[in-house]
């Protein structure tokens, strides 16, 4: 997953080389390390907004340079098997986001594996809108005291007020779940 966020280091280093100066000469002037510029170079360290101020400050320039791409991005590419897992449980449950991460991201999008030893389990996220989508095999859902059969191709949409608990079908199955959480 491509995340914009990512970036910070390597604009502060793209604008250092521009106006020409050193790490040694950009520590002096800020009072910062120049080993802790470099580890903010070299993304091993995410800067705070109080170190970001004393960069832009020597550059000449608004701290928003190095993030209003991060923070606004109009959309972001993910790319196939690079999703963050979430947890691996020992019940036969698998649950890997497609969308950590992501700053200011108006929901959360999880891929949930059900082997069939699987146990159900309660979705998080009451009081919020979920969008569940069968990917392959057979999922069980419960909202509330209601039962559904999802199969592939099969979605289902539950009300923010409604909970929702999730097992395997008979051979298990694959579920995308889409998590709003603006409160939407």
């Amino acid at each position: 997953m491509k995340q914009p966020s990512m970036d910070v280091g390597q604009k502060i280093r793209a604008y250092r080389k521009r106006r020409g100066l050193s790490l040694n000469e950009v520590a002096r002037l800020t009072g910062i390390a120049a080993s802790t510029l470099s580890a903010i170079e070299l993304d091993k360290s995410s800067p705070t907004l109080a170190t970001l101020m004393k960069i832009s400050a020597v550059f000449g320039m608004k701290v928003g340079a190095f993030v209003d791409e991060a923070l606004y991005a109009k959309s972001v590419f993910c790319r196939s098997g690079e999703g963050l897992p979430l947890e691996k449980r020992e019940r036969g449950l698998t649950a890997c986001s497609l969308s950590h991460g992501l700053l200011l991201n108006r929901m959360q999008a999880t891929i949930m594996t059900l082997e069939p030893r699987a146990q159900e389990i309660l979705l998080q996220g009451k009081e919020k809108d979920r969008f569940l989508y069968c990917l392959s095999g057979e999922v069980m859902a419960r909202v509330d005291q209601t039962p559904y059969v999802l199969q592939e191709g099969d979605s289902l949409y539950v009300m923010a007020e409604a909970g929702i608990a999730v097992g395997p079908g008979s051979p298990g199955g694959s579920l995308l779940v889409v998590t709003s959480n603006d409160g939407a």
